[in-house]
């Protein structure tokens, strides 16, 4: 089949996951300048991955295409109910006012996923093989390939017969969804996956950045402009900055800099004399050198021995192709970002706190029952999808119910707000995925203290330079506006 219907089935079949979630991202996000509509796409993707999970795995339903579209129907159907129930979130008048001022962003954000999906679908389409950076694509390509032909879950080990797959493998689900919907084969399906989570970071980060701007200058009328700028910037720092090592690299092909300066920075490949000016040319050519980029930080034990640490960032995954947890993860924590932001402006406009009683304790939330769960569900996910970043992620929505508020709060009235938030939260976010969890055995034994692996100056600044100068200008024209 051509390959420009591939990806029109597959952007359609995308847009039927936003669609379901709509009328849940519409209440969920309704204090945000586009009422959620940035993350529509990746709320319907993780909430019908949930239920089509949850039901597979308790037996009510079958690892099937009809399992799939069961699990979207419910996400679709328990949504309109939601809004029906509840009535709409504002007055007619309001709605009306409200949707005419979302149509902009709703048109940038559609423009911003179009774009890129099909962008990184041409990249992916130039260098579609799993070799010859294979890295751990093989493992990625093998679960997808288990999920798909597993007739329950948890899925089927490709490796160790008999037994399932232990690992947090809810982003493969995901992407096996979309690939059974399309009826595309898990190979090309492989790809289209790498170009979809790029998208979704972009659209993600464009709608964080988008209702910043928003928000930030709702007060000053500013130029109707900066948002969408604002937003297209946040897409491109995100999703395809990287550290200073690609520079680096050619201005060492190159032959610039003396050698205590390469020796300083001490990356590896680098770290010896670089060519002469005469001898010199802008293009590395050393094999996989864009590799490296990756590698810059380079440790020592207190014996000296050298220690590599890994330290990837979205472009390298994304040019790579890696399907790995922590990219699979990325469009939910730009979701997960979203509901703190929400948080945030609930708090700040003075919302009105959901009494909770239990026995005789009573506490008070900024959200109502309902969307407690879609939050514990959302954050919950995160342990499915990349273990680490749940408690990362509830702890910033805990953190942001303690700081936010329209008025002046105590110290012990600020940790009661965290801990209300995060505990119930966090238990729950368990809860929701305890098959996965009963099931999980990680080789990590534990967690430890690193005692002597400093941050050095030139790793800091080979890493974080791209983003400390956007820092340090908008500070300072803080301060001169101050």
């Amino acid at each position: 089949m051509n390959q420009t219907a591939l990806i029109f089935r597959w952007y359609i079949v995308i847009q039927l996951f936003g669609l379901a979630a709509l009328p849940i991202s519409r209440r969920l996000f309704r204090h945000l300048p586009d009422r959620g509509y940035g993350m529509s796409k990746p709320l319907g993707l993780l909430l019908t991955g949930w239920v089509f999970w949850i039901m597979t795995t308790l037996g009510w339903s079958s690892n099937t295409t009809g399992g799939v579209w069961a699990a979207l129907f419910v996400v679709g159907g328990l949504g309109a109910a939601w809004h029906l129930l509840k009535g709409p979130p504002d007055t007619a008048a309001k709605t009306m006012e409200a949707s005419s001022k979302m149509l902009p962003a709703i048109c940038l954000t559609e423009v911003v996923f179009l774009v890129a999906l099909v962008a990184w679908a041409a990249v992916r389409a130039h260098m579609p093989r799993i070799q010859t950076a294979g890295g751990e694509k093989w493992m990625e390509i093998a679960f997808l390939r288990a999920i798909l032909r597993s007739g329950t879950f948890p899925p089927h080990d490709p490796w160790l017969s008999g037994f399932a797959i232990s690992y947090y493998y809810f982003g493969y689900i995901i992407i096996a969804m979309l690939t059974r919907l399309t009826a595309i084969s898990p190979s090309v399906a492989f790809n289209l996956g790498i170009a979809t989570l790029f998208a979704l970071v972009c659209t993600g980060a464009f709608s964080l950045v988008y209702n910043l701007v928003s928000i930030a200058q709702a007060s000053r009328g500013e130029r109707w402009w900066w948002p969408p700028i604002g937003g297209a910037l946040g897409a491109l720092m995100v999703a395809l900055m990287g550290n200073l090592e690609g520079v680096l690299e050619a201005l060492y092909a190159r032959g610039v800099g003396p050698a205590a300066f390469w020796a300083w920075l001490d990356i590896r490949n680098l770290q010896e004399p670089p060519p002469s000016l005469a001898a010199g040319h802008w293009l590395p050519d050393r094999f996989f050198w864009w590799w490296q980029a990756s590698r810059v930080i380079r440790d020592y034990t207190p014996w000296g021995t050298p220690q590599e640490v890994i330290d990837e960032f979205p472009a390298f995954s994304f040019i790579l192709g890696d399907m790995h947890p922590h990219v699979l993860a990325l469009p939910f924590v730009m979701l997960a970002i979203g509901l703190a932001l929400e948080l945030y402006q609930r708090l700040r406009a003075g919302s009105v706190l959901h009494r909770w009683s239990l026995h005789r304790w009573e506490v008070r939330l900024p959200i109502s029952a309902g969307e407690w769960v879609v939050y514990a569900i959302c954050l919950g996910g995160l342990g499915f999808l990349n273990t680490w970043d749940f408690p990362i992620y509830v702890f910033l929505a805990a953190a942001t119910y303690a700081l936010a508020s329209d008025r002046p709060l105590s110290l012990s009235e600020r940790f009661s707000r965290f801990v209300t938030l995060l505990v119930p939260t966090m238990l729950m976010g368990i809860v929701l995925y305890l098959p996965f969890w009963i099931g999980f055995q990680s080789q990590a034994g534990g967690v430890l203290v690193n005692v002597f692996n400093a941050t050095r100056l030139p790793q800091f600044l080979v890493m974080f330079a791209p983003l400390l100068f956007p820092i340090v200008v908008f500070v300072v024209g803080q301060a001169r506006a101050h």
